[in-house]
């Protein structure tokens, strides 16, 4: 989707996610539609958050437990009209199906892992919000955060608000070539591409998990 940066310049990196916005590539992060009638339900007995008063277009973070309690993953889960969106660690990308499988009996739920067919950025730094509001015409003022900006489009994109470090951020998933469009759109207007390795220095200063 997007030519990645030389990880090799970390410290010019890091300065452009404290000092004004980055972007990243973050399509190697798992991408699950889950759907059925039950899966609201299903979801809200298997992890440590409240799905049953999930509204459309709202999301929220929560924790797969096992029944000693041990956790298996954080996800970060984006309810849509008809299916919710669920996003792992690339590790759980296949686990975490397979683990809810052994619980699901008679409820009407599927999964499908979209991760292939699809892509997802992020946006963020002090000044990514005017970047965004630039590049897409969304206003992340107006959005709560860790919601959905708008319903997902026919091509299947999310677009969401996904704070970072205190600073409104912004998170899109969906087809390969819209978001590679939304990349170009953000550089364009300031957005500097960062590498793993120094994401991974930023959010280990921060304290934050994995996903």
């Amino acid at each position: 989707m997007a030519i990645q940066p030389d990880d090799n310049d970390l410290a010019a990196e890091c300065h452009a996610a404290r000092a004004s916005a980055v972007l990243r590539d973050a399509s190697h992060w798992g991408r699950l539609l889950i759907r059925g009638n039950d899966h609201l339900d299903f979801l809200h007995r298997m992890t440590t958050n409240d799905f049953n008063n999930l509204a459309p277009g709202q999301g929220l973070e929560a924790v797969f437990i096992e029944q000693r309690a041990r956790i298996i993953d954080l996800g970060v889960f984006y309810r849509g009209a008809a299916s919710t969106l669920l996003l792992v660690s690339p590790r759980s990308r296949s686990a975490i199906p397979a683990w809810l499988d052994r619980f699901i009996f008679a409820e009407a739920i599927e999964f499908e892992d979209i991760s292939d067919k699809t892509a997802m950025l992020e946006c963020c730094g002090p000044q990514a919000a005017d970047l965004v509001q630039r590049a897409t015409g969304h206003d992340l003022a107006q959005c709560q955060p860790g919601h959905l900006l708008a319903p997902p489009t026919d091509a299947g994109s999310w677009l969401a608000r996904a704070d970072w470090d205190g600073y409104p951020g912004f998170r899109a998933a969906g087809d390969p070539a819209a978001i590679g469009d939304l990349w170009q759109k953000l550089t364009a207007t300031g957005a500097s591409p960062i590498g793993e390795a120094a994401w991974d220095i930023l959010r280990v200063e921060r304290g934050l998990p994995l996903l």
